[in-house]
């Protein structure tokens, strides 16, 4: 702090310090913040070593084009069908409105061909709520680790990121 201009100081607490004391106490609590390159690996990296006795449960708000279109979500779908093979169980659940499930059919079919247990839900049973997002949680022995994932305010299908929550107990 010594040779920083003093006209810097504010900008560097307000910037850097203090984020970075909120990102320390948050992963001293096993949250952490990941954006959505941080967020595949992760993923990704969870579900190569998934195998027997680890249990994934998923929601799925994200639309049948990102599922199809990106490539982010083709590589997830590869590793679910590895941790499948692997033993693990994979339960997700798809919140869609009644009128548009038959777009998820060819989706869902494909999954459950791949051994992932499927259901569907109806949105308006969360009305309740402000806010759902994609998540998943990972469940293996004595510990969990969850992705509550964020999208962009104005492309709900564009993955911003998500958040790690990591609980052993």
């Amino acid at each position: 702090y010594g040779s920083i201009p003093e006209s810097w100081k504010d900008e560097i607490k307000n910037y850097i310090l203090s984020p970075f004391r909120r990102m320390s106490i948050s992963a001293l609590q096993g949250e952490f913040n990941l954006n959505a390159s941080q967020y595949y690996e992760s993923l990704f990296t969870q579900l190569k070593i998934a195998a027997e006795g680890t249990t994934i449960r998923a929601i799925s708000l994200v639309s049948t084009e990102l599922w199809t279109d990106d490539s982010h979500q083709k590589r997830f779908f590869e590793y679910n069908v590895l941790a499948i093979n692997n033993g693990a169980i994979i339960k997700r659940l798809f919140v869609s409105p009644q009128e548009q499930i038959s777009n998820y059919w060819p989706l869902m079919k494909e999954q459950m061909d791949n051994g992932i247990e499927i259901r569907t839900i109806n949105p308006k049973l969360f009305s309740e709520y402000n806010n759902l997002y994609d998540s998943i949680l990972f469940e293996n022995n004595n510990s969990l680790r969850s992705y509550v994932t964020t999208q962009f305010y104005d492309n709900p299908s564009r993955l911003k990121g998500a958040k790690l929550f990591l609980n052993y107990t």
